[in-house]
């Protein structure tokens, strides 16, 4: 696959906080899952975030995890500003 088709072929999430969120994270991780399971089988393998509390940082947990059954998979984070992180309280 050439780099445009590769850049072509990414999944980049995006959502709410967690105060704007109807389902829990347990409930959401459930449903987001399988999607990212068949994103995975369809061939997509490169997934960004933007980091930010809630659906975010969701979606990343999950496709840390299938990462762990599969090392082809790649999560780039995209934070919005520089040192983003450093304005995160301790949880």
């Amino acid at each position: 696959m050439e780099f445009d088709e590769k850049r072509q072929h990414r999944v980049c999430f995006t959502g709410h906080r967690p105060e704007k969120l109807n389902l829990s994270e347990r409930k959401i991780k459930k449903v987001l899952r399988p999607i990212i399971a068949k994103s995975i089988e369809e061939g997509y393998t490169t997934y960004i975030t933007g980091m930010c509390r809630g659906f975010d940082l969701i979606a990343a947990d999950v496709v840390l995890e299938a990462k762990k059954h599969n090392s082809e998979i790649h999560l780039i984070c995209a934070l919005p500003i520089k040192d983003f992180e450093k304005m995160w309280s301790p949880v």
